[in-house]
């Protein structure tokens, strides 16, 4: 490396990206994190963007025919590669500098992506100015950032990453994704169930940000103390007019509860897979969440109940995923520590 060469790498800042189906999250290590919807609204006569992130999320629903909302992107994988770009550009106006020579990107993936889509995804970072990228599986990140101690203890951690299309469950061991497994349903899955329960059982048709909206305020996954009731505003099925409904605690449980088990019993059958020594370190230490699926009420206290084993919740999950990153832009021994042992994974499903 020439004296230009190393110039530029030195005032190159260290960002970090997280892909999510949700929201494009961004830090740049030792300073700040960013986080904008990933949301992109085309303007279909003239094939242009109109609106992207938090503006574009306000538009759900209310959309012209001749406009057209866009995900980017789905489980860490890049779909719509024009409406990522765009709100990649946005969030890196935010940064406080860019480097001589560009920034150097660290990509969160999901373990089981594929090569194309690994390349997909540099190509993005290329196309966004940055002079050097890498990839780091997304397991590995969130468990840095929830604080799991990867390096200085040869016992297994047990992850679990709720996001919002899909719920990631890996073992790590030793500064590496010994085994991961992803199941196709996340947070999201509970507001569809919300608006199918209304329009099935109480004729109010709900949009899917007033879904989001209860499930935050009053949703549960325990049987908790309490008898408040929750408001849902929508339109009457019958008369087609705006109606409000009240929902108990109890009741959103009820309609939780079938998605809930399916989110247990995929992270049983993933741990029936696991080596018997590991299996023993979980014992010990249980399990971990992160993400913002995990911060539904009582989740802990019900998988708890239903593996039989410790559950806490990290501080803060759903920015786990962005705080590894900062630790791994801000530290060089730790990310050539785990770059031995960070592309050795197993999946049980075969996926």
């Amino acid at each position: 490396m020439d004296f230009f060469e190393r110039l530029v790498a030195k005032f190159s800042p260290d960002l970090g990206v997280d892909l999510g189906s949700d929201w494009l999250g961004l830090v740049e290590c030792g300073q700040a994190q960013w986080r904008e919807a990933a949301r992109v609204v085309y303007y279909l006569p003239q094939d242009q963007l109109s609106a992207w992130g938090a503006k574009a999320r306000l538009l759900e629903g209310r959309l012209l025919p001749t406009s057209k909302l866009v995900s980017p992107f789905r489980r860490g994988r890049i779909l719509d590669y024009r409406g990522a770009l765009e709100l990649g550009r946005q969030l890196l106006r935010r940064c406080h500098n860019v480097g001589l020579g560009g920034p150097r990107l660290t990509l969160a993936l999901p373990v089981n992506a594929s090569g194309l889509e690994r390349q997909l995804a540099c190509d993005w970072g290329r196309a966004l100015g940055a002079r050097a990228w890498s990839i780091v599986p997304t397991p590995l990140a969130a468990a840095l950032g929830a604080g799991l101690e990867l390096l200085s203890s040869t016992e297994a951690h047990l992850l679990v990453d709720i996001g919002a299309q899909s719920l990631q469950v890996a073992l790590l061991s030793w500064g590496g994704v010994v085994a991961a497994d992803s199941l196709p349903q996340g947070s999201d899955a509970l507001d569809r169930a919300l608006i199918e329960y209304c329009r099935a059982e109480r004729g109010l048709v709900v949009g899917r940000a007033s879904a989001e909206h209860l499930k935050i305020e009053g949703g549960c996954a325990w049987t908790l103390k309490r008898r408040e009731e929750f408001s849902i505003k929508g339109r009457d099925l019958a008369s087609g007019l705006p109606r409000r409904q009240k929902l108990s605690a109890k009741e959103l449980l009820q309609i939780y509860k079938p998605h809930l088990e399916r989110w247990s019993r995929f992270i049983q059958s993933f741990l029936q897979a696991a080596p018997p020594q590991l299996a023993s370190d979980i014992m010990a230490g249980g399990l971990t969440l992160c993400g913002g699926g995990s911060l539904l009420q009582g989740l802990e206290q019900y998988l708890a109940s239903s593996l039989g084993l410790i559950c806490q919740r990290a501080s803060e999950p759903e920015s786990c995923t962005l705080r590894g990153l900062d630790r791994l832009g801000r530290d060089p021994r730790l990310r050539q520590a785990l770059a031995l042992n960070q592309n050795f994974v197993w999946s049980p499903s075969g996926r």
